[in-house]
């Protein structure tokens, strides 16, 4: 009983010596496009064509899909994946999305099922090519859309009424949305499909009343939770083929154990820290980095550590950290070193999809 409330206390105390700091990072895509593929047009063939619709009809019948759904839902999807990829900063840009028209868009067919229609044929993109000049095509080859409504069961609800906080049980009402999208991107340059998948992305809608019957009937329209979904699936294909800003944290030390007058300066260095004043913390925690107790030694170059992530000089990050290891090789140190030589593979792949 003892030795729990002893690490339960440990926990807190360790807890209250540390902080976190935001940073914004940019994570490579996880598909690799050829760079010579910038401009490019953007295809929705996933609506069906003549000789599929009626296919297509049985198929929505069979499902218990509401027929038409899907290409609202398509169109959705493409929208999410243009919005995304011309909203990116410069310095990480990727694609140059160019416009197409409705009529040439239209001679664009597929099954408007699951399956995976054939590829394109390379000389009709040539004849397209003489319309638009594209490096690449980025086509929606598929969309299909699967939808259920679960009874979550009983969940609790804190309300306030007349001022005072009271707990209420109700019953939670789930729809789920199931979204599979099958893409290609055609490499014009070279005549090769350069990726082929289908990604399956799943959004969730809940609302809570106090019998399932009611909480289902505040639930969101089938056809507007299927758009949402689709504008999702959308924007996350985009983040699968460029790349993309994150924001993550960073923990760093604000207290030493013993030493008043090192206590006092960490706090300071920390106040400066987290007010984004990194070079003055800087400075105070540089001090510390060769102290004779190992415990502030390996904090403040820990801290060093952060701070020239924060600047991006993940070479002088590693310097720092692994000096921290040699004075104390506590996990939180030997984690950080790991996470700043996967960021390293991560900028040198960045840096290889952004060449020109």
């Amino acid at each position: 009983m003892y030795k729990y409330i002893f690490l339960i206390s440990l926990l807190i105390i360790t807890s209250c010596s540390i902080s976190s700091i935001p940073l914004t990072v940019t994570r490579p895509a996880d598909i690799d496009v050829p760079n010579n593929i910038k401009n490019v047009l953007v295809l929705n063939r996933s609506l069906p064509s003549k000789g599929n619709q009626a296919e297509n009809i049985l198929d929505g019948i069979l499902s218990g899909e509401t027929i038409g759904l899907d290409k609202y839902g398509s169109e959705e999807c493409v929208l999410g994946f243009e919005k995304t990829i011309s909203s990116q900063p410069d310095h990480i840009s990727r694609f140059n999305i160019l416009s197409i028209d409705y009529t040439t868009q239209n001679l664009f067919k597929g099954t408007g099922t699951s399956e995976l229609p054939k590829p394109i044929k390379w000389k009709k993109i040539e004849k397209l090519k003489k319309t638009y000049d594209f490096d690449g095509l980025i086509v929606l080859e598929t969309f299909d859309s699967k939808s259920r409504i679960i009874n979550a069961g009983v969940v609790e609800r804190v309300f306030k009424i007349k001022g005072k906080k009271t707990k209420k049980k109700l019953i939670e009402a789930v729809l789920e949305i199931e979204v599979e999208a099958g893409w290609r991107i055609y490499d014009f340059m070279n005549k090769n499909i350069v990726d082929q998948n289908i990604f399956t992305d799943k959004k969730g809608f809940s609302s809570t009343a106090v019998t399932f019957d009611l909480a289902k009937n505040k639930l969101p329209q089938k056809r507007d939770a299927i758009l949402t979904t689709g504008q999702f699936a959308g924007t996350q294909y985009a983040a699968r083929i460029a790349p993309k800003i994150e924001k993550v944290t960073r923990t760093y030390y604000t207290k030493v154990k013993k030493h008043k007058s090192i206590k006092k300066d960490f706090k300071t260095a920390s106040h400066l820290f987290k007010n984004k004043n990194i070079t003055a913390a800087a400075e105070i925690w540089n001090n510390y980095t060769n102290h004779n107790d190992i415990n502030v030694a390996s904090k403040a170059c820990f801290n060093m550590s952060v701070c020239a992530e924060l600047k991006n000089k993940y070479k002088l990050a590693i310097n720092w950290i692994e000096k921290s290891i040699k004075f104390n090789a506590d996990v939180r140190a030997i984690r950080y070193l790991e996470k700043l030589k996967f960021r390293i593979k991560e900028l040198e792949r960045v840096e290889q999809q952004l060449k020109d």
